[in-house]
């Protein structure tokens, strides 16, 4: 099966332990590697109109300076353990599609004419989305299976945004986990492969969450290629009116959610 990933920063771990064991599997050729291009302006200009500026500087700080989400707590397997174990190579995710053999490309956008033109000749029968803002259409009609994504929550319930901290703003135990899904032009709509639920653990904060989000998304995404691959998992499509979009939280409303989680967790 012939696969491209597209990634959101060079740097990122996710994105680097992606690449690096789907180019080593068997029966799986990672032909391409797409970068989106780093921050400009207008892509500054894009998210602050959708967020604040201190989601902006940690989203840059976190995933483009460090590489990964925040510090894990003492006794926590993180990503750079994984990393460690696993002999990631280099510094970059352009280290990494030199050592399996694909190709490197860094693009303005994942929809622009250039990433398209790369896609189209890759050809390949799946494209993996390491993260890189939303794609559109005419990207998601190039692979002849689809566009994978983890998705940081449960679908259907669990759309859109924030939705590892909307669980503790609902009445009732939250419900956390990561899902891997298709694709589609709606958001986060698109046929579910595999769904993993875990529950809080002590010491837990909303960063922990994430962090385990990000380990969970890496074993998940792995094993839906894998039962593609091998025609062992089929994508289940989710009715339209099972769950509901979620949006970007206010950070005062993200503050009192990130207390019921420390408060939950103990």
């Amino acid at each position: 099966m012939r696969i491209a990933l597209l990634a959101p920063v060079h740097t990122s771990m996710y994105a680097r332990l992606l690449a690096w064991r789907l180019g080593r599997t068997d029966g799986i050729e990672l032909t391409d590697v797409l970068l989106r291009a780093p921050y400009q302006l207008d892509r500054l200009r894009d998210e602050l109109r959708l967020t604040t500026p201190g989601r902006v500087l940690a989203k840059v700080t976190g995933k483009v300076l460090v590489g990964s989400l925040s510090s894990p707590r003492e006794g926590e397997r993180s990503v750079r353990d994984i990393a460690a174990e696993e002999g990631l190579p280099g510094a970059s995710l352009r280290d990494v599609a030199a050592a399996i053999g694909a190709r490197f490309h860094v693009v303005q956008n994942h929809n622009d004419d250039r990433s398209l033109a790369v896609l189209r000749a890759a050809a390949p029968d799946l494209i993996v989305f390491a993260g890189g803002g939303l794609l559109r259409a005419p990207l998601l009609a190039i692979p002849r299976i689809g566009v994978l994504n983890a998705h940081a929550g449960v679908l259907p319930r669990y759309r859109g945004m924030d939705v590892a901290l909307w669980p503790f703003l609902e009445d009732g135990p939250p419900e956390l986990g990561v899902t891997v899904h298709l694709i589609d032009t709606g958001v986060d709509t698109g046929p579910v492969l595999l769904v993993e639920r875990f529950a809080l653990e002590p010491g837990d904060d909303h960063p922990a969450v994430m962090r385990r989000v990000e380990r969970v998304g890496l074993e998940l995404m792995c094993r839906a290629v894998r039962g593609l691959r091998d025609g062992t998992l089929t994508p289940a499509p989710q009715a339209a009116d099972a769950g509901r979009q979620h949006f970007v939280l206010h950070p005062a409303i993200a503050a009192i959610a990130a207390r019921r989680l420390r408060a939950l967790a103990g």
